[in-house]
């Protein structure tokens, strides 16, 4: 009885720990296959540089929850930034070229949503 208990819990703690990067990784791709379809405002598509500005603009007597909230969610977008290098250079360039992403043209918005259909089932 004792053995399957903790067979039981090494697989739970082992199924999150092991399933965490590849939940992060399918919220950050639905979210850059929104990000294309409905633009800034129809996805949650976020920075870790934005999300510290956030962090940063908290008044001294927010709550400490609040505060260890928003650290833990810079953590997980700088893990979903490092884990797509080619994606953010993209991005980078997109920016530098049209300035923001809403002026993108929606030739090159469908392109790059139809090419992201592909993984949207997995």
């Amino acid at each position: 009885m004792i053995a399957t208990g903790v067979v039981f819990v090494l697989g739970l703690v082992s199924g999150a720990v092991c399933l965490a990067d590849q939940q992060r990784m399918a919220d950050y791709y639905i979210q850059i296959h929104l990000f294309f379809l409905k633009g800034e405002k129809g996805s949650e598509l976020d920075t870790a540089a934005k999300q510290k500005e956030i962090l940063d603009s908290m008044p001294a007597d927010a709550p400490w929850w609040e505060r260890l909230v928003q650290k833990t969610y810079i953590t997980y977008t700088r893990q979903q930034e490092s884990k797509t290098p080619r994606f953010q250079e993209m991005m980078a360039a997109l920016k530098a070229c049209y300035g923001s992403v809403d002026n993108i043209p929606a030739d090159l918005k469908g392109e790059i949503h139809d090419g992201s259909l592909k993984l949207m089932k997995y």
